[in-house]
């Protein structure tokens, strides 16, 4: 897979202030802004904690 293609991106992009992730996707600002500049490697892992961030689990 192309790392172009490879990403949380839902296009429901909001950051939520109170937990300070995406409300689409469950990244954080820092997080979408670099995710160009993430190797294959990097995106995979962090693609593998989206699941456990949600509102109870930070």
């Amino acid at each position: 897979m192309n790392t172009e293609e490879l990403t949380p991106c839902n296009g429901k992009c909001f950051i939520d202030p109170d937990i300070l992730l995406c409300v689409g996707c469950n990244r954080t600002s820092d997080e979408i802004t670099n995710w160009g500049n993430y190797s294959e490697e990097q995106k995979k892992l962090i693609m593998k904690e989206l699941g456990s961030r949600k509102p109870g689990n930070l």
